[in-house]
């Protein structure tokens, strides 16, 4: 378990509305990373120092917070949990997840584009070390959650050491090195995604598949 300070938090609470203000197309990288200096200096919420900037305005805060709020509520879940006797990951070895997804009728409308699905999970090891590290999917070839209706979700692996550090997106199968980060804490941080646009293209149902991580 993680014990943070009341400053941390609310970093790591920043950094999240950040990233879905990113993913619907509202802010940048550049401005991200000035605003949670800005927070880390001088305290205060993220999003009042984005539209004290002028990086955004107040209506469209209000409603990316709105979209998180209904997107929590709602059904619409992914879900990343280790099967139970897969291996702790050391050198050489791997870990299970199986990865689901439920999508439901909820849909939520916004004037901009809708922030993916996510979730996250982290895996203890030592990363003051260099790492290699591979994903494979029970579907072969492609990241991908299959339904019962025979339709497919595809989705995106990112992974990553640093607090504040965009995640490194893996490929299929292809090996990913990671620099030792003796300033990070020993954990990775997985994160899996789903793009609105393929999820809106498929029916409702549950979706799964069974996500292999192996770190050499």
């Amino acid at each position: 378990m993680l014990h943070q300070t009341g400053h941390t938090n609310a970093v790591s609470s920043g950094l999240r509305l950040g990233r879905l203000l990113q993913d619907c197309g509202l802010i940048n990288e550049h401005q991200l990373m000035d605003a949670l200096e800005a927070q880390a200096a001088c305290g205060g919420r993220l999003g009042a120092v984005l539209i004290k900037r002028g990086c955004l305005t107040q209506e469209q805060l209000a409603s990316v917070l709105e979209t998180q709020d209904a997107i929590r509520a709602s059904s619409l879940a992914l879900d990343m949990s280790v099967i139970v006797g897969s291996s702790v990951p050391a050198d050489g070895q791997g870990i299970g997840f199986a990865v689901t997804l439920t999508k439901t009728e909820v849909e939520h409308s916004m004037p901009f584009p809708g922030p993916p699905v996510r979730a996250h999970q982290s895996l203890l090891t030592d990363v003051s070390r260099d790492l290699s590290i591979k994903a494979f999917s029970a579907q072969g070839g492609a990241f991908r959650l299959k339904g019962a209706c025979g339709a497919s979700i595809p989705y995106q692996v990112s992974v990553g050491t640093g607090f504040s550090e965009t995640p490194a997106e893996l490929q299929f199968d292809a090996p990913l090195h990671l620099a030792a980060a003796s300033d990070s804490e020993d954990r990775l941080k997985l994160e899996l995604r789903v793009n609105p646009a393929d999820l809106r293209a498929v029916p409702t149902g549950r979706f799964c598949d069974t996500l292999q991580v192996v770190l050499e």
